[in-house]
């Protein structure tokens, strides 16, 4: 999975499990691996209420990318489900991202039930040096699937996503504790321009490719 969208819903007050319902019936839709992940603890606590997040990716190139979004606009059923689901929030917004770090193995028989993800802003022209760091710190962290890094491709250049799965928080936080070690061994800090920020999900739904 050399690319993926994200679609981060926020829905008006009450519509919360029509959204769940509806963004489970639009993944299935798009015959494409993805999951949907609904809020445990979010980053900003004042913000316009918890955001569902759904993934869909196999996109092994930009082409891909760019064959999906036409056939999408194109389709008139896809217009009109996408839009009954915007209906229901307050906001809706898509991020397409880069996968940076290669594939995701997964031991056999092992199922995540919760994703994190974390943000790392690079100070100007420290992106590459982050990047290089966080994808040593991955090869050192002994969780059972190695974290995804992954960079948007538009908004703060600076930005890398951070995305670990679990099947427990106890899991995810033991994972936690010993990445944060190794940051700070690799120096990371030092190469952020702000702290990082982080969110955590259960997954309440996947597609298999």
């Amino acid at each position: 999975m050399q690319y993926f969208i994200n679609f981060i819903r926020t829905p008006l007050p009450g519509k919360g499990p029509e959204v769940l319902a509806a963004v489970k019936a639009s993944l299935d839709a798009t015959g494409r691996p993805g999951n949907l992940t609904a809020p445990i603890s979010v980053p900003n606590p004042t913000q316009n209420g918890p955001s569902f997040v759904s993934l869909i990716g196999g996109f092994q190139n930009l082409d891909e990318v760019d064959t999906m979004i036409e056939s999408s606009f194109n389709n008139e059923e896809v217009q009109n489900r996408l839009a009954a689901i915007d209906a229901l929030c307050h906001r809706t917004s898509y991020v397409l991202s880069e996968n940076l770090s290669g594939p995701v193995e997964r031991p056999d028989g092992y199922q995540p039930n919760l994703i994190s993800r974390t943000f790392f802003n690079a100070k100007l022209g420290s992106r590459n040096d982050l990047l290089a760091a966080l994808l040593d710190v991955r090869e050192k962290v002994g969780s059972k699937v190695k974290p995804l890094i992954s960079r948007p491709i538009a908004g703060n250049a600076g930005i890398i996503r951070v995305t670990n799965m679990a099947s427990t928080l106890q899991e995810m936080e033991d994972t936690r504790k010993e990445a944060l070690a190794h940051l700070a061994s690799a120096g990371v800090l030092e190469l952020l321009s702000q702290s990082p920020w982080r969110s955590v999900g259960k997954i309440v739904h996947r597609v298999q490719a």
